[in-house]
């Protein structure tokens, strides 16, 4: 039987050759590979993107973005005044027991808002108008039995 001597290189390739046979973590093998007979001064640094922060808020951060929502300041300025993402806006007001804020027209608003939208504007404009989005304004026309107008560019009948 031939026996290769024991150089740096060949138990390396022994190494990588073990962990592939007897492991899922061939890939990394290979790369162990490349980082031992390239040398610390050779080996690529990783592309690895860095983790994502975590924020999580401590009871007096709860208090204070429970007194934050409930002031109504918009979801959107809530995430980032508080370092967290939107959705999780939404899942702390479930967690508090907070009520949802649902944007509503007043009967007054919703007035105004039909005898806007007759007049040519679009949902979009008349939601702009009162701070609310346009499928709020159509909802709210078409409880009050107003007619909505197709969209532009909209496929006929």
């Amino acid at each position: 039987m031939d026996t290769k001597p024991l150089t740096w290189t060949y138990m390396v390739e022994m190494m990588v050759e073990l962990l592939g046979r007897y492991s899922k973590m061939y890939s990394q093998a290979v790369k162990l590979r490349e980082m031992l007979i390239l040398g610390p001064d050779q080996v690529v640094p990783s592309t690895r993107k860095p983790k994502q922060q975590q924020t999580r808020l401590s009871p007096g951060g709860l208090k204070s973005f429970a007194i934050a929502y409930r002031s109504g300041i918009a979801i959107r300025d809530l995430a980032l005044e508080f370092k967290i993402h939107r959705a999780t806006v939404f899942e702390l007001v479930e967690r508090l027991g907070l009520p949802r804020r649902i944007p509503i027209l007043t009967s007054e608003e919703v007035g105004e808002a039909t005898r806007l939208y007759q007049s040519g504007k679009s949902l979009l404009k008349v939601g702009d108008h009162f701070g609310v989005a346009a499928d709020t304004v159509a909802l709210a026309l078409m409880k009050a039995g107003v007619v909505i107008r197709k969209r532009r560019g909209a496929p006929g009948p």
